[in-house]
C-alpha cells in the first residue's frame, strides 16, 4: 500500500539529528526524500558517533533510510542553480542551520517563497530565528539545561542527570514532522505554502507541562526524592531495588502496598498520597528492605495482582526480546550496500490505510545524484560537466 504521503518531494538540507530524523519521518510515510549534502564526504552525521559497521556510522544509518542522496557543492554557484531548480519541484524543503546561513546561500525563505509560493519550508533552530540566544549553537544536552529539564532528574543532592538519549532532537524532530504534515493540509486546502519553524529549546520545554504549569501557577516546589521518581508525585513513585535488579512502581494504594509488603502499618502511618509525598523518602528507606528480599519477577507478579502499576527496568538485551516490541513492528532490519543487516527502531506511527514502509536504506553519498538530476531535466552531458568541475 501507498503511503500517504506518496507523491510529495521533500529535500533534506539538514545535518546531525534533528532535521535528518524529521525528514526521515515523513520518508517513512511514503515521500520521497532527496538528502542533499557535500560531495565526497555527505553531511556531518555521516561521521558523528563512536561506532560503526562496514564504513558507516549507525548514527547516520538510523535516521537516513527511505532517502536518495544528492551530493552538491552549494559553494558553487551551479550548484546555488541546481538547488533552486530542484526547490521549484518540491513540496517541502528541511534546514537546521544557525539562522542566517541559508540566506547566505541564497536559499532563504523570503527568496524561496517567491520561487515556489506552495513550498513549505521546515527550519529548525537551537533557540530560535530571533532573540538574545538566536545566534547561539543549540545542542541537546544545552537545551536540556536551559529548559530546567536537567534539574528534575536524579537524587536528592545528587548532581543534575540528564536523560539517557536526545530527547530535545527527538521531540524537536517530532514537532517539525508534525508541523510539516499540518502545512501540507493547509496546502491542500488553500494552495499557500509557509514556513514551519521549531527549535530545541522550546521542544524540551514542551516535554514539562505539567511540571512548568504546576510550578508557575501553584508554587509548587521542585524537590527531587532518593527514588528518583517524578518531582511533584508523592511515594512510592520511582525506581526500587529488587534481589535481582530494578523495577518502577508508579502508583498503588497505600493499604495494599502494606499488604503485599507484610508491612500493614504504612496506610494509617502515612495517611494519604498527599503525605506519602511528603514523606517519599522516609516511605522508600522504610519498603526497600522488604523489596530486596525477593526477585523483580515476583513483586511484578504481586503489584499486578493487587492493580498497582508496575514494570521492570529493561537492558537493551530485554528490550529486543520484549514480544510487544515484535507486535508493535518497532524492531525492523534492512540490507545496506556496505553495512549488511542493520537493525533498527520501526514506525511508532500505524495506520490502517496508508501505513508506513521502510523502502529503502540510508543512501551513499551522492548514490543518486545522476538519477535526480535526470528527473529535473538535465542532460548526461550536463551531469558529466557537473562532475568534472566538482559541482556534485
Amino acid at each position: 500500500m501507498a503511503g500517504p504521503l506518496e507523491g510529495f518531494r521533500v529535500l533534506d538540507f539538514a545535518q546531525m539529528m534533528q532535521g535528518p530524523w524529521a525528514a526521515q519521518m515523513l520518508g517513512d510515510m511514503g515521500a520521497d526524500v532527496i538528502k542533499v549534502e557535500v560531495p565526497g564526504v555527505g553531511e556531518r552525521g555521516r561521521n558523528s558517533g563512536h561506532y560503526s559497521k562496514g564504513g558507516q556510522k549507525l548514527m547516520f544509518l538510523a535516521m537516513n533510510r527511505n532517502k536518495r542522496s544528492l551530493a552538491l557543492n552549494l559553494k558553487a554557484p551551479e550548484g546555488i542553480s541546481i538547488a533552486l531548480k530542484l526547490i521549484a519541484t518540491a513540496d517541502v524543503m528541511i534546514e537546521n542551520f544557525r539562522p542566517g546561513v541559508m540566506d547566505r546561500l541564497g536559499l532563504g525563505y523570503a527568496r524561496i517563497k517567491e520561487l515556489n509560493p506552495r513550498i513549505i519550508y521546515g527550519s529548525a533552530t537551537g533557540y530560535g530565528g530571533e532573540g538574545p540566544y538566536s545566534k547561539k549553537k543549540g545542542q541537546d544536552l544545552l537545551a536540556q539545561a536551559l529548559s530546567g529539564l536537567l534539574s528534575l532528574s536524579g537524587g536528592p543532592g545528587e548532581p543534575p542527570t540528564p536523560a539517557g538519549t536526545f530527547v530535545a532532537d527527538q521531540h524537536s524532530a517530532s514537532l517539525l514532522a508534525y508541523g510539516i504534515a499540518l502545512a501540507l493540509l493547509h496546502r491542500e486546502r488553500t494552495g499557500a505554502g509557509q514556513r514551519v519553524e521549531v527549535d530545541l529549546l522550546s521542544s524540551t520545554v514542551d516535554l514539562q507541562p505539567q511540571e512548568l504549569a504546576a510550578f508557575w501557577n501553584a508554587d509548587a516546589p521542585i524537590t527531587r526524592s532518593s527514588e528518583r521518581g517524578h518531582v511533584h508525585l508523592g511515594g512510592p513513585y520511582g525506581v526500587f531495588r529488587a534481589r535481582d535488579g530494578y523495577f518502577v512502581l508508579a502508583e498503588i494504594p497505600l493499604k495494599d502496598l502494606g499488604a503485599a509488603l507484610g508491612l500493614p502499618h504504612l496506610a494509617e502511618k502515612y495517611v494519604d498520597r498527599g503525605v506519602a509525598y511528603q514523606r517519599r523518602d522516609e516511605l522508600k528507606a522504610e519498603i526497600e528492605p522488604v523489596l530486596a528480599t525477593r526477585p523483580v519477577a515476583e513483586w511484578i507478579q504481586e503489584f499486578e495482582a493487587r492493580d498497582g502499576w508496575c514494570a521492570p527496568v529493561l537492558t537493551y538485551d530485554e528490550l529486543a526480546a520484549n514480544p510487544q516490541l515484535e507486535v508493535n513492528g518497532m524492531l525492523q532490519e534492512f540490507e545496506h550496500p556496505s553495512s549488511g543487516t542493520i537493525r533498527v527502531t520501526g514506525i511508532p506511527v500505524r495506520m490502517s490505510s496508508t501505513p508506513g514502509s521502510i523502502r529503502v536504506p540510508p543512501p551513499l553519498v551522492g548514490e543518486h545524484s545522476e538519477e535526480i538530476l535526470t528527473e529535473v531535466g538535465y542532460s548526461a552531458q550536463e551531469i558529466s560537466a557537473f562532475r568534472r568541475a566538482g559541482v556534485i
